[in-house]
């Protein structure tokens, strides 16, 4: 009967530790696939966060060059008013008789009502 006993011991025994073995080995699997998908979702937010600071750093150069379009347009604007005025400053001076003439076509061909008009 001692010996049973001592049998049914020994084999309470290797159940319960076979049972803590798979219960171990079923935690470990969880904390790995827990870790996986940590992992997992800090790429997707790193992504996220990457296509995020193009989007704004693209936006951003955009806004640069349209500023910088602008602001060379608006020079070159300004050079060619300079230069266009003095032009016509000595137009003015050469044809004195053919001013009037001039202004009513310059006129007449910035107004397109004036056209349909004459026509």
């Amino acid at each position: 009967m001692l010996d049973q006993e001592v049998a049914s011991k020994h084999i309470r025994n290797a159940l319960n530790s076979m049972r803590r073995k798979t219960e171990a080995k079923r935690s470990v699997k969880n904390l790995i696939r827990f870790l996986y998908g940590a992992l997992l979702m800090c790429f997707v937010l790193v992504l996220k966060y990457l296509f995020k600071l193009r989007y704004v750093l693209v936006r951003r150069e955009v806004e640069i060059r349209t500023q910088l379009d602008d602001d060379d347009d608006d020079d070159d604007d300004d050079d060619d008013d300079d230069d266009d005025d003095d032009d016509d400053d000595d137009d003015d001076d050469d044809d004195d008789d053919d001013d009037d003439d001039d202004d009513d076509d310059v006129n007449s061909s910035l107004d397109p009502t004036a056209s349909r008009m004459s026509l």
